[in-house]
């Protein structure tokens, strides 16, 4: 079976596995969607100032708008999509949108400007007729759902699978694993890249009929399910709570379901084809712990009466803050070298006051796992061993199971 990509290096890394399962006809890499479908910005390859072939060939396809009409004219049987190159930088010229990395590299550039998030995510709204038109010339449209480490970007990336899952009805998911730490999607394990591939070969096996399977997300306090399979099947969807079931959809084609938590306990998904050989399938186990009343967001700290509290040391070590709330004056140099304000010299709804702070030691204690809060509270509490919160921390990274 053959595959058409678009996607980035990400998949330039796939492909170059013995185990991808496909032959790849057409590759588009780092192209974001608004730079694919906007009208062109025609140059020669001579006004292109890089000896670098792959430079001067992706920025050649880029400006002069090449990438689509290969697809149009001549489309593999399948497509995989990895929108990780809609995070690139992106500029406009005259109503129509670029790649900067390709218009940096001419001779003679002309005036553009970048476009922020929001921008992007507005324009590729526009476009996503075309996209989808597009990629319902395939019979499978296998979706990279990738895994990175800003928050930000994934929260951007989240809101554009989400306006695919929407708009194809030919769209199968693969939620990548998360990337080992201090590593990103160009530079992780080859096992990272084996394991991506053998989620892929799933969907391109000879079984893939007979087989039952989902794409899962569990975010927070909600779990839901995305069955990868085209064709119309009913389903009934059971919630399990504890190991027990707990509610029981009504008979469905709908090839997505979700819930949101509302107690602690362990939860999953039971997935019941209708009228059909393949066998159900649960999904995988999530132990959510329940709700934890977080305080606002915080940037600042006011400092206490007692300014060498133990518990200003810990919040300072743990919470990424700007600066605390006092008197700059007693504090010169800062307070442990962090700087000190006035509350007048900043937001007010960006303070956590000296009566919040005991509270948020306390969501602290239940955001942290037991060990890695010992190794903080010893290092800050050695003169106030004998304080009743104090103790009362020790007891709960002792009997993790008690109530806060």
């Amino acid at each position: 079976m053959d595959i058409d990509i678009i996607g980035s290096s990400l998949t330039k890394e796939l492909t170059d596995f013995k185990n991808f399962p496909y032959k790849v006809k057409h590759i588009i890499e780092n192209q974001s969607i608004n730079s694919l479908f906007s009208k062109p910005f025609n140059i020669e390859m001579a006004e292109l100032n890089t000896d670098d072939l792959a430079e001067i060939t992706n920025a050649y396809r880029d400006l002069n708008k090449t990438h689509v009409k290969k697809l149009e004219n001549d489309p593999a049987q399948n497509m995989m999509i990895d929108l990780t190159s809609e995070l690139n930088d992106i500029c406009e010229i005259n109503g129509s949108f670029y790649n900067v990395s390709s218009v940096s590299l001419l001779s003679q550039p002309p005036e553009y400007w970048n476009l922020a998030r929001i921008q992007k995510f507005r324009n590729l709204k526009l476009y996503l007729d075309k996209l989808v038109n597009l990629l319902g010339n395939y019979e499978k449209v296998i979706l990279l759902k990738v895994s990175v480490h800003s928050k930000e970007d994934q929260e951007f990336l989240d809101s554009l699978y989400t306006l695919l899952q929407n708009k194809l009805d030919n769209l199968l998911a693969i939620t990548l694993p998360e990337l080992p730490e201090n590593r990103n999607l160009f530079d992780a394990p080859l096992e990272y890249y084996n394991d991506i591939n053998n989620m892929i070969r799933k969907l391109a096996s000879n079984n893939y009929n007979d087989q039952l399977l989902f794409d899962e997300i569990h975010s927070d306090d909600h779990l839901s399910v995305f069955i990868n399979y085209i064709e119309s099947r009913e389903y009934i969807y059971d919630i399990y709570k504890d190991g027990k079931p707990i509610f029981s959809s009504a008979p469905t084609t709908s090839r997505t379901f979700g819930f949101t938590f509302e107690q602690p306990g362990k939860y999953r998904i039971r997935v019941n084809p209708v009228n059909s050989n393949v066998e159900p399938r649960f999904s995988s186990t999530y132990d959510w712990p329940g709700k934890i009343d977080q305080l606002q967001k915080f940037n600042y700290i006011e400092l206490p009466e007692k300014n060498n509290d133990w518990k200003i040391d810990i919040l300072c070590y743990h919470y990424d803050i700007l600066g605390l709330i006092g008197n700059p004056y007693k504090y010169p140099e800062g307070y442990n070298n962090i700087p000190v304000y006035l509350e007048a010299e900043v937001e007010q709804q960006d303070i956590l006051y000296s009566s919040q702070i005991t509270d948020q030691v306390l969501v602290m204690a239940n955001d942290l796992d037991s060990i890695s809060f010992k190794v903080i509270m010893d290092k800050f509490t050695g003169q106030s061993q004998d304080e009743p919160l104090v103790k009362y921390l020790y007891h709960l990274i002792e009997n993790p199971e008690a109530d806060v």
